[in-house]
């Protein structure tokens, strides 16, 4: 945890993401560029990594997985 994640701080970045993050992803999506979610939150740096190198694969390969 970080000296500045009280939740006040954490609430303002998610209202940060959702005003600025979230409609480019919904552009992106709409415009149909390939656009992954990745729980960043499951799992070592290193498994994390496997599971988007793994979907940028299945892109090259033709396949359209939608979560990792």
């Amino acid at each position: 945890m970080r000296d500045d994640d009280s939740e006040e701080v954490v609430m303002e970045r998610l209202r940060a993401y959702d005003r600025q993050t979230a409609p480019v992803l919904e552009f992106l999506r709409n415009a149909g560029y390939a656009v992954w979610d990745v729980n960043g939150a499951d799992g070592t740096p290193q498994m994390i990594a496997r599971r988007i190198e793994s979907l940028i694969q299945a892109a090259k390969d033709g396949g359209r997985r939608k979560r990792a």
